[in-house]
């Protein structure tokens, strides 16, 4: 039993000490990500150039000095790191991604002569970053926004961002069939769906999702719902194909919204009376309808 013990004793010991030897890197390194989380980008910077100092080279710490150069608008910091990190480990994505980051924002305050071979780095980097990691949709996504506003003569050009929004959505389509192809695993598939809407929600906000991208995106949305069966409400007409007819039809879309407009001028003319009258009589149509502290008001079936 002491025999046992003293292992024990001794394996724990050992095992500090290890733990004791990596710590003053580790812990810089750790307390540089939640500055750098806290938006304390200075501070984040200073860590790291202070674990960078006390270990050998690490992909990781360049990694996040670009993010937090970039933060604080240091392009030529930014680029150094980057051009470390993928030094270190060319295969990242992640690396090569915010490489071109740094290469973009030097770019938008060089001069034109400057500008030029800066751009041309841009892309390379962001094209790259796909190549190794087609998942990843960051860096697709900064390919797709770099063609959609940079000018032919640095690789720009609409007619180059069509592959990237047609990349984008195929990738969708394929990681949903491969959800559903694993055991119906339903989480990954939506999840699919989720990162398609968001990238083509961060497109339209900067205006570079163009009308002709359109149909292969709603052409993608309508093979997800010939799975999911959401976006169209025939629900009714589904369950009486099978039989089952409802004692009443629901009512249609038109005549609620129509109701609840006559409801709206009423509460406008305080006849609250009438107000409620309409009201009740959607409840009794099985119609369930919320008003909402700006005023609208949204419904749906129960």
């Amino acid at each position: 039993m002491r025999a046992y013990r003293l292992l024990f004793l001794t394996l724990s010991w050992i095992a500090a000490l290890r733990a004791l030897a990596a710590t003053p890197q580790a812990a810089g390194q750790d307390n540089a990500k939640l500055a750098y989380q806290k938006g304390d980008y200075a501070k984040a910077i200073e860590l790291l150039k202070a674990a960078e100092s006390k270990d050998s080279p690490n992909a990781d710490i360049q990694l996040l000095l670009t993010k937090s150069y970039l933060e604080l608008d240091q392009y030529d910091q930014a680029v150094s790191s980057g051009e470390k990190a993928v030094a270190i480990n060319p295969k990242s994505s992640e690396s090569h991604q915010w490489l071109g980051e740094a290469y973009g924002g030097k770019a938008e305050h060089a001069s034109m002569l400057s500008a030029y071979p800066l751009a041309r780095k841009t892309q390379k980097e962001f094209e790259i970053a796909v190549e190794l990691d087609d998942k990843n949709f960051a860096a697709a996504q900064d390919l797709v926004e770099y063609d959609c506003s940079a000018p032919g003569l640095v690789g720009g050009g609409e007619d180059k961002a069509r592959p990237e929004i047609e990349k984008l959505a195929a990738k969708a389509e394929e990681d949903f069939d491969a959800g559903l192809a694993d055991d119906l695993n339903t989480a990954f598939s939506l999840a699919a769906i989720f990162d398609l809407v968001r990238e083509v929600n961060t497109a339209m906000d900067r205006g570079e999702f163009l009308q002709q991208d359109a149909p292969r995106i709603v052409a993608a949305m309508e093979k997800f719902d010939a799975i999911l069966a959401v976006l169209n409400d025939d629900d009714a007409d589904r369950l009486a194909k099978i039989g089952f007819v409802p004692e009443k039809p629901r009512m249609a879309a038109e005549e609620i919204e129509a109701l609840i407009e006559e409801r709206n001028v009423a509460k406008k003319r305080r006849d609250f009376k009438k107000a409620d009258e309409i009201r009740q009589k959607l409840i009794d149509s099985g119609i369930v309808i919320e008003d909402s502290k700006d005023g609208s008001v949204r419904w749906k079936y129960k």
